[in-house]
């Protein structure tokens, strides 16, 4: 099988200094020696949109196949022990209370559960590799304008840490906490379990590794990783444990693939106190143009134009007008050209922007599967920040 993808070229030049300070500050200030994100395998639109943003800001990182609970036994088991559960059985220990409880229960769903177990992934891994710190990212979170000032400012202040939250989502906001949040000048305030949720951006310290995989055989029956395995953590290292104020880092709430309710973004982050001035440019769609030179593997129910999840395809074929969108039959003829092209011939043709371009040199069918497992490998081979040498756009 023969594909060639591309990513757009981003202007190197105009994000150099941030792709620097970041990389510096998190590497050489903070000591990270791994970035890791955690992807569901059929959310390849989510992978595509983290990498431009990831390539934005100048992060390598690595993909973990996030586990699925509607596909993973052990998840569902849990998550049918917990909604049958009363807060009784659960809360022995006054984990939580029972309003919070209930709340879990109707929001809960197994990804809950495999979400704790991809964590655990992750844990294992750094221990293996003696990793000094580790930044754990979800799949949806995008930086703020000013990320890197504050999160130098940290860097410059604190030396030891056992955990850090780029950012949080403050349900329970007391008037201590509630002060500090309207006070741009507090860089940093203590977690409270319970109360500070999220775990969407961490930085994690070795000296907790194993005490979370302790935790996760402890409590993973518990509910939310959050709220249960890091609320241990900050009940354990009170001074040890910080969030970067103002939010560094934001997720993406409107389509979550563990909680079952949905969230209206505007609203729930003016009451986080979230900095969402680049949400539109983070959420702006990802396009990816696959160009064919055999009509033979468009499969009978094959669309020109479709979407995978919210990754937007079009497949266009290179004629001697240029490149064309494929309509029906009328295109299949004698009129295009083979991919057995040099690039220097390529970068002559109008190619559409999109994030990703396709030269599909294969006889494989183009199926949504292939292409979400060629885009797949492709970034998880792909994601240093300046490698655009072999760009063509």
């Amino acid at each position: 099988m023969s594909v060639e993808i591309f990513k757009k070229r981003i202007n190197v030049n105009s994000i150099k200094d941030r792709c620097f300070l970041l990389d510096h500050t998190l590497k050489s200030k903070l000591n990270i020696g791994k970035i890791f994100v955690i992807n569901l395998k059929n959310r390849i639109d989510r992978l595509a949109r983290f990498d431009r943003e990831m390539v934005k800001f100048g992060v390598e990182y690595k993909i973990i196949d996030g586990i699925n609970g509607l596909n993973c036994k052990e998840c569902f088991k849990l998550y049918l022990k917990f909604i049958t559960s009363s807060y009784k059985d659960i809360c022995f220990n006054n984990l939580y209370s029972e309003s919070l409880f209930n709340n879990f229960k109707t929001e809960i769903s197994p990804n809950v559960f495999a979400y704790i177990l991809s964590q655990k992934v992750i844990f294992e891994e750094s221990i293996k590799n003696s990793y000094e710190n580790i930044l754990i990212f979800d799949d949806d979170v995008f930086f703020t304008n000013n990320a890197i000032l504050y999160l130098n400012d940290f860097a410059k202040k604190n030396k030891s840490f056992s955990l850090i939250l780029l950012g949080s989502s403050e349900y329970a906001i007391d008037e201590k906490i509630k002060k500090i949040k309207n006070d741009d000048n507090v860089r940093y305030y203590q977690p409270k379990s319970l109360d500070t949720c999220g775990s969407f951006a961490v930085i994690y310290n070795k000296k907790i590794y194993n005490e979370i995989l302790i935790n996760i055989e402890k409590y993973i029956q518990y509910g939310p990783y959050d709220n249960i395995i890091l609320g241990n953590i900050y009940n354990r290292y009170k001074e040890e444990c910080f969030v970067i104020n103002p939010t560094i880092c934001v997720p993406d709430i409107t389509n979550s693939d563990i909680r079952d309710k949905k969230r209206e973004q505007i609203a729930h982050s003016q009451k986080m106190h979230w900095d969402i001035e680049r949400f539109d440019e983070f959420t702006e769609p990802i396009i990816v143009t696959i160009i064919i030179d055999n009509f033979d593997i468009l499969e009978s129910t094959t669309k020109t134009s479709f979407n995978i999840n919210n990754l937007y395809i079009n497949i266009m074929y290179i004629s001697r007008d240029g490149i064309l969108p494929i309509f029906g039959e009328k295109n299949i003829n004698d009129d295009y050209i083979p991919l057995n092209l040099s690039y220097s011939f390529l970068r002559k043709l109008n190619i559409p922007f999109s994030y990703l371009t396709i030269i599909w040199k294969s006889n494989i069918k183009l199926s949504k599967r292939n292409i979400s497992d060629q885009i797949r490998f492709f970034l998880m081979k792909n994601q240093e920040c300046f490698k655009y040498k072999n760009n063509l756009f």
